[in-house]
């Protein structure tokens, strides 16, 4: 999905991949047009398993 502001030349895409390397080669096609920052979001499921494993690493 890409929304687009002209009015700010700004814009926001959403990509979902579970190739993490397919996507970096593809932002890296644009990279001479224009600065990207990249945010990984996790679902809650997702989230859940990630904070379980990081407190499971701090109980150690």
């Amino acid at each position: 999905m890409f929304t687009h502001d002209t009015n700010s030349r700004s814009g926001v895409a959403i990509f979902e991949t579970t190739d993490l390397a397919a996507l970096n080669r593809y932002l890296g096609q644009w990279n001479p047009f224009m600065d990207m920052s990249v945010a990984p979001v996790l679902d809650d499921e997702e989230e859940a398993a990630v904070a379980k494993s990081i407190l499971a690493d701090h109980n150690r």
